[in-house]
């Protein structure tokens, strides 16, 4: 008669060594992509806009307690696929499905001059209706598609920024789990990386005049508010919220402030909106997705002038503002904590 033994698990330390094998790439590609812009319109954008930039500073302090208290509960036990393993056959699925939805936004957008916006959302709304369990894969993909023809010439050079972006999406899905953004951070960090890669340069505007970078910080909290709305409140998911939105502005505001204008507070719209997928857990209310709104708006018009161009630049920003607030918010509760004793 066999003897039976009880089933053996991955112990601790194995499981830990996976998490950093499969999740570490992606957690350092969203971590560096973001601090990069961050970094850009915080410091260097001091000569032009030293008013701007100052505000940035703490917005740099509250980043990096964020991804320090990231790094801890990613790698720490926390991040583990939530909990159940994740078969191979899923990730080759969403990693197919960023690739192809990267591939479609562009050719939409470059070959039939559709606006990046209103392509994206209508993505995103496809996706979520006709593809619910790739919506998220979906959506993603469309950020990376989002690249402009004039920086990446070539559909190579889309695939080579979608594959990459796929890579980081799927490496880095247990994590930064219901921050908004994360996303657009994905597609960032690849769309960074093939411009790297390529020598593709990117571009960049000049910082625009106070009445407008007020209006573009307005609609950033606008998108935020009613996003998280509509996703948190009223149950309709964020991939669904965010394109709705992204698609209403992407129509209205050109419409309503002329191609030019229409264009920048569509984009500020649409990255507030961003902001506004971030889960209950992570924004408790509509005020505090308006103030990470706010931080978003602000990181938008200072970080104009640089890495324009690549895939998902609008989601990093809200990716970051919302890390930011989450670390803003810790330090000062630990604070008033002290203060208490």
């Amino acid at each position: 008669m066999k003897r039976s033994h009880p089933p053996r698990f991955p112990s601790d330390d194995t499981r830990w060594r996976a998490t950093w094998v499969l999740n570490a790439p992606g957690f350092l590609a969203l971590s560096l992509a973001t601090v990069a812009i961050f970094y850009q319109a915080g410091f260097m954008a001091w000569g032009p806009a030293p008013w701007l930039a100052a505000l940035k500073l703490p917005v740099l302090a509250g980043l990096a307690v964020a991804l320090a208290a990231e790094a801890r509960a990613s790698f720490g036990g926390a991040c583990q696929r939530g909990g159940t393993p994740v078969g191979i056959g899923d990730d080759a699925a969403d990693w197919l499905s960023v690739l192809a939805s990267a591939l479609v936004g562009y050719l939409a957008s470059a070959e039939l001059g559709v606006s990046n916006v209103i392509v994206s959302s209508l993505i995103g709304i496809s996706g979520a209706i006709l593809l619910p369990q790739r919506a998220v894969a979906i959506y993603c993909g469309s950020f990376a598609g989002m690249a402009s023809p004039v920086a990446f010439e070539s559909v190579g050079s889309v695939l080579l920024s979608g594959a990459l972006s796929a890579t980081v999406f799927v490496s880095a899905k247990p994590c930064f789990q219901g921050v908004g953004g994360r996303l657009g951070a994905a597609a960032y960090a690849g769309s960074l990386a093939s411009s790297l890669l390529l020598g593709v340069p990117l571009l960049g505007d000049d910082i625009p005049n106070p009445g407008l970078a007020a209006g573009m910080v307005a609609y950033a909290v606008i998108g935020s508010v009613s996003t998280y709305a509509v996703s948190v409140r009223l149950g309709r998911g964020p991939v669904m919220a965010s394109a709705f939105f992204g698609l209403l502005a992407g129509v209205l505001l050109p419409a309503i402030h002329g191609t030019q204008e229409g264009r920048l507070f569509d984009a500020a719209f649409f990255a507030g909106s961003f902001v506004g997928m971030s889960s209950l857990a992570r924004l408790r209310h509509e005020g505090e997705a308006g103030m990470a709104g706010v931080i978003c708006g602000l990181a938008y018009v200072v970080a104009m002038p640089w890495f324009g161009g690549a895939g998902g630049k609008l989601g990093t920003l809200a990716f970051g503002s919302v890390l930011a607030y989450l670390g803003l918010r810790s330090a000062v509760r630990g604070l008033l904590g002290k203060s208490t004793h």
